[in-house]
């Protein structure tokens, strides 16, 4: 998916997985347990910070995600791969599809609003 010279891809084992557009969004194929990447491509002159979310919450410290929200900073032309969710500076937790009930979101804050939007 790309949106303002930005270029997002969920990642299985490497490789960018299918998009299915439909209504103006995006959707991909999620299969349970598969673990995924996020890249981010900046293809802008200009530096950008990618605010990336995964069911709603903020992949660097797992609050809901918001305008002011941590990111990445990508520099022009850079791509990044964020392989799951910040815990420390040197840990993460791996991104994983799940079903409503096991999504860390649902898990974490109760929630299941936004489980599956990244």
């Amino acid at each position: 998916m790309q949106y303002n010279n930005v270029e997002l891809n969920v990642l299985i084992k490497g490789r960018s997985i299918t998009e299915y557009p439909h209504n103006g969004q995006v959707f991909v194929e999620g299969r349970e347990s598969s673990a995924f990447e996020i890249s981010v491509r900046n293809n802008n002159p200009f530096r950008v910070e990618a605010v990336i979310s995964v069911d709603g919450l903020s992949v660097m410290d797992g609050k809901e995600a918001g305008i002011n929200s941590s990111g990445y900073l990508v520099e022009p032309g850079e791509t990044i791969k964020v392989p799951g969710w910040k815990l420390s500076d040197a840990q993460v937790a791996s991104f994983e599809f799940a079903g409503k009930g096991k999504s860390y979101a649902a898990q974490s804050t109760g929630s299941s609003r936004n489980t599956g939007v990244i």
